[in-house]
């Protein structure tokens, strides 16, 4: 591919609601092209996410060729989406130069991290990213159970007390997630990457938030472990957005009883579906996960470019 614009485009561009449709949609082949329609308007919805910045990349005669695009957050990441032609996302100049743009306007909006989740089989996009500098670093396996095909037994750690979310609570849950990523199996390469606090609010910002299905764990009024369940906008069901335990406290049952927690929210709602995705190399939580009756249903593998400097 020798001729091409890389283009922003804004709000109110008339190409929008194409250049999102095609970013979401998986790359299309010769046999295979991007559908034409136009989806329903790009207005932030919560059936359909805000997707800003958006960058296409331009052939002839002005046809758009590829996009891509981020959903920032509050905590200063964004997830990535790419799509257009087959033949243009392996041309590494032309992905390298739209990933590229994607991520100056990103930085300049303050957002320090962007991650894209591609299926394990995709042989497209992650070329693309690799082009664009972003690297892999976790295959995720995506779990689900039946909370109504498990009775949850809650056998709560002696002397382990458990509150939901508020402001007040606030530094204890931070505390408990600072806990929880020492020497964890998920995702370490993440840890590191961005402030705790940034994590925290990444997380409200999930799903459907509800401080009540928001549980910190505390021994005598120490953080040590932490449950985050959040809403799905998609389907009628809840996802496990994070759980962790703090490194001294492991190997004790807290786990468990943090998984039974979820259970219960779950039935207690009338939710019979529970959602949560694990690094496919973290096997002490796969365990636990199958002891609780979950089976995998997708993988996805993570890529994620930082501001190196922010």
């Amino acid at each position: 591919m020798h001729e091409y614009l890389i283009e922003t485009l804004p709000l109110d561009h008339p190409d929008r609601g194409f250049a999102m449709y095609m970013a979401l949609s998986p790359p299309a082949g010769d046999d295979q092209p991007v559908p034409c329609c136009k989806p329903p308007p790009d207005n932030g919805s919560a059936a359909l996410p805000l997707l800003d910045p958006l960058v296409v990349a331009r052939g002839q005669p002005g046809r758009i060729i590829a996009a891509c695009a981020a959903v920032v957050s509050p905590g200063r990441a964004a997830m990535v989406f790419c799509g257009g032609d087959r033949s243009a996302l392996l041309d590494s100049t032309l992905a390298g130069n739209l990933c590229g743009e994607l991520q100056r306007l990103s930085w300049a909006r303050g957002v320090v991290l962007l991650q894209s989740n591609t299926a394990h089989d995709d042989t497209v996009v992650p070329v693309a990213l690799e082009a664009g500098g972003f690297s892999a670093i976790a295959r995720l396996a995506y779990l689900e159970c039946d909370v109504f095909d498990r009775k949850p037994v809650f056998r709560r750690a002696r002397g382990v007390t458990c509150e939901t979310y508020s402001p007040e609570r606030d530094r204890d849950f931070v505390e408990a997630l600072r806990g929880t990523y020492r020497a964890s199996l998920d995702c370490p390469a993440l840890i590191d990457l961005r402030d705790v606090g940034d994590a925290l609010l990444g997380h409200r910002y999930t799903g459907v938030h509800d401080p009540e299905t928001w549980f910190v764990a505390l021994r005598d009024k120490r953080p040590v472990g932490v449950l985050l369940v959040s809403g799905v906008v998609a389907r009628p069901c809840l996802e496990i957005v994070y759980v962790g335990v703090v490194e001294g406290e492991r190997g004790r049952g807290l786990g468990d009883w943090l998984m039974a927690l979820a259970v219960e929210t779950g039935r207690k709602r009338g939710l019979r579906h529970l959602l949560l995705a694990v690094d496919e190399k973290n096997h002490f939580a796969r365990s636990m996960y199958d002891r609780w009756g979950f089976a995998e249903t997708a993988r996805r593998d993570v890529w994620i470019v930082t501001n190196r400097s922010a």
